[in-house]
């Protein structure tokens, strides 16, 4: 599940078992594109604040962030930046901060339910 912060709007997207990251990417723009109300030129070269949660060991952070090769296709970065990271399985948060290459940010390893949103960016 992803949260993104627009102009003090959240846009909650939960992603479906087989999306693509090209209909990913599709999908965020509807969502942009439906938003008429917001001037959308100051988030033209600014990241988007991403919240991540049950992120497991980062494959589709991975995703959304882009600046990664697999199978030979080169997919570019994204204007995403992923602000905070949660999941309660501690084998996938060890792998999660073992990928540093991809996340520059450490991984929570809590249970969901005891996260204070002051932990929150």
């Amino acid at each position: 599940m992803y949260i993104f912060e627009m102009n003090d709007t959240l846009t909650i997207c939960k992603p479906r078992l087989g999306t693509t990251i090209d209909g990913f990417q599709m999908q965020f723009k509807f969502i942009k594109n439906s938003v008429s109300k917001i001037d959308m030129s100051e988030f033209e070269n600014s990241d988007i604040k991403v919240l991540s949660l049950f992120s497991g060991c980062g494959g589709l952070d991975l995703g959304i962030l882009g600046d990664f090769e697999f199978r030979g296709k080169k997919y570019t970065k994204n204007r995403f930046k992923i602000v905070f990271s949660n999941d309660f399985d501690s084998a996938a948060t060890k792998v999660y901060n073992e990928n540093f290459k991809y996340f520059k940010h450490k991984i929570s390893e809590k249970d969901i339910a005891l996260i204070s949103h002051r932990e929150i960016p």
